[in-house]
């Protein structure tokens, strides 16, 4: 944040610093890249609720009836690892498709 003062008047003006977040479209999906120790990829297909994660490892895990919802949250948690454990992992039926 910083002030900018003109005169009597003052301005506060916000700078929010997105975290590294790149957002593209993919096929009929969003695809995220993500700023975390554990996970540095994530996808997710709306038509079929589809979410494909890829670990920092290089596994590549597909996860089946996702919601949006959860998609959304694990994208903006702030710990990718503790959301992903509580919300997502054994919750979804899923597939690996990589190492």
């Amino acid at each position: 944040m910083f002030t900018l003062s003109v005169g009597w008047i003052v301005l506060f003006v916000a700078v929010s610093v997105v975290p590294a977040i790149a957002v593209e479209k993919y096929r009929d999906g969003i695809e995220h890249t993500l700023d975390s120790t554990v996970y540095d990829w994530v996808m997710y297909e709306s038509r079929t609720r589809t979410m494909t994660v890829r670990n920092v490892r290089g596994g590549v895990y597909e996860y089946y009836e996702v919601p949006r919802s959860v998609f959304e949250g694990f994208v903006e948690s702030r710990t990718k690892g503790g959301y992903f454990r509580a919300q997502i992992e054994r919750k979804f039926e899923s597939q690996q498709l990589a190492r």
